[in-house]
């Protein structure tokens, strides 16, 4: 497996993955192999249609002139690089891109130490009850994640991937994930509903010998959606610290002293993510809830500040952009107050920034902070 360097950053070739004085930089695939071009061909001028025919092909049929606009902003996002004053990427106007920083590359016996690092993934919690509770499954994936991600981050990788393909595909699908992210481990769990009983299953897989590894069932009450949530992520990641890393330790993360408040957020936040204009208003409903229950509730302001960010953007419309920004502002500013370490209150005023501001250096900034604090929780 071979390393790229360049300044206090490092891309791994083979699974495009970034890092940053060792920490993982938040990255999505298709920007992270147009980066990859952009290095292989250091101090060369590359134009767009050489790109786009490595990394889109001949046969694209999608808006190429977006798709590779998208990806260098998200490339500069990435390494905090400016347009202007570029340490990496130089635009060179009508004619594509060059790659400007000083780079070398390392081999296998360099990245010893990366391959002692472990690589878990973790597949969304399915609903199984078939009603509208996907929300809970939603917000308890996340917060697997963020407790996952907290256990050893020197030896243990975190990473989200889609649900599994059901039936006789499977098999194929999980072959394909662990040869494409060089996974060790997944972890997978359901949700079912039965009148006012939980029934939350988890699993650990061990995919070198696709042995299960781990597995536990809790039965609890829904009537606190919090503390259950709560209390089986505690005792996920701990029971996973101890399988594969006995020293560490796991820390919780806790909000709100109110159940109903966090189940209305979480409500809130399900909505959101569908990013539809009816959607979007469900959302804000939620929010608003969870602040008549709990007015001190920093993640339900940082919600309300996303969804008057979207409600002034072109994607939704539904309002004045210098309206909705003072709007978000506010709510954001209610949320940072509150918990100024908060990572969605972050990417908030980073996305304010990039949309409204184009303040891309103080963008950058706020993506940086957010990832830091915690890169499970980023609401892109």
């Amino acid at each position: 497996m071979s390393f790229v360097r360049f300044g206090e950053f490092e891309l791994n070739e083979q699974t495009l993955e970034v890092r940053k004085n060792g920490a993982p930089v938040r990255i999505q695939q298709q920007p992270a192999r147009v980066l990859a071009f952009l290095l292989n061909h250091r101090g060369a001028l590359v134009t767009r249609e050489q790109i786009r025919l490595a990394i889109w092909g001949e046969d694209t049929f999608v808006d190429f002139e977006q798709g590779l606009n998208f990806c260098i902003r998200q490339i500069r996002l990435a390494l905090n690089d400016q347009a202007e004053r570029p340490s990496y990427v130089e635009t060179l106007p009508r004619l594509g891109y060059r790659f400007v920083g000083k780079m070398e590359k390392g081999g296998d016996g360099e990245a010893a130490a990366d391959e002692k690092r472990l690589r878990i993934a973790v597949v969304p919690v399915e609903e199984l009850s078939g009603k509208e509770g996907d929300y809970f499954a939603a917000g308890l994936t996340e917060d697997m994640i963020s407790a996952l991600s907290r256990i050893d981050p020197a030896r243990l990788r975190v990473t989200s991937v889609p649900k599994l393909e059901s039936g006789e595909g499977m098999a194929a699908h999980l072959d394909r994930l662990q040869r494409e992210m060089n996974l060790d481990y997944l972890l997978r769990g359901s949700v079912r509903r039965s009148g006012e009983t939980l029934r939350i299953s988890a699993q650990l897989h061990d995919l070198r010998d696709r042995s299960v590894l781990w597995s536990e069932t809790y039965d609890r009450k829904a009537s606190d959606l919090l503390a259950v949530q709560e209390e089986v992520t505690q005792r996920v990641s701990e029971s996973l610290a101890v399988e594969l890393f006995p020293s560490a330790t796991v820390g919780s993360r806790r909000y709100s002293r109110s159940s109903a408040a966090y189940d209305a957020y979480l409500k809130g936040r399900f909505f959101w993510h569908k990013m539809t204009t009816e959607a979007i208003r469900q959302s804000m409903a939620y929010f608003r809830e969870a602040l008549s229950i709990d007015a001190r509730f920093a993640p339900a302001y940082a919600g309300l500040a996303d969804c008057y960010a979207q409600m002034g953007s072109i994607r939704v419309g539904q309002m004045k952009p210098l309206a909705a920004l003072a709007q978000a502002h506010s709510h954001l500013q209610r949320a940072l107050d509150l918990d100024e370490t908060l990572a969605e209150a972050h990417c908030t005023l980073g996305l304010i920034k990039s949309w409204y501001d184009w303040d891309w250096d103080g963008a950058g900034r706020e993506f940086q902070a957010a990832l830091g604090l915690d890169p499970s929780q980023i609401t892109l």
